[in-house]
């Protein structure tokens, strides 16, 4: 769990959706990077998670720019 406030005050609520913006300053940068280099190198790139299906789908195309796979 987060034991730091976020800088607007307050600690996040959990169910309330942010800006894509706002999450993805929250993503490890290094994966972003790799996840570029492997993308414009022609190579397929897949997140495999114990999350849910929908939310992945809408996380993976909002924060990381993949598409979905089917």
């Amino acid at each position: 769990m987060n034991s730091r406030p976020r800088a607007g005050g307050g600690w996040p609520r959990p169910g309330i959706r942010g800006s894509a913006a706002r999450t993805r300053a929250m993503v490890y940068q290094p994966m972003l990077e790799l996840l570029g280099l492997l993308d414009r190198n022609g190579l397929s790139c897949w997140i495999f998670s114990g999350g849910g299906t929908d939310f992945m789908r809408a996380l993976a195309s909002e924060v990381y720019g993949l598409p979905p796979h089917g």
